[in-house]
């Protein structure tokens, strides 16, 4: 998942400075792993598919440098919303 770019500006059109944007919890999903198997041998499908965007726990997620890139792994559980692609 590649994480979008923090918020700038408020929708009432404050400018935000830097000391005070958080990381965001918004991404795009770039890739799905296989079905996830539960402890009770059950196949649980991933919450989105590639494309969608999804907000995800504030402390989620595992940072992952590849290239030039920032990637973020986030397993099924740190996922809270989807928006689908379309």
């Amino acid at each position: 998942m590649q994480q979008l770019e923090a918020q700038t500006k408020t929708d009432s059109g404050i400018y935000l400075p830097d000391s005070v944007k958080d990381k965001p919890q918004t991404g795009k999903v770039l890739a799905v792993g296989e079905d996830l198997i539960t402890d009770s041998g059950r196949k649980k499908p991933s919450p989105a598919k590639v494309g969608d965007e999804i907000i995800f726990k504030k402390w989620g997620g595992n940072e992952v440098n590849y290239g030039t890139k920032e990637l973020l792994f986030v397993k099924f559980d740190d996922v809270l919303a989807v928006r689908k692609s379309k």
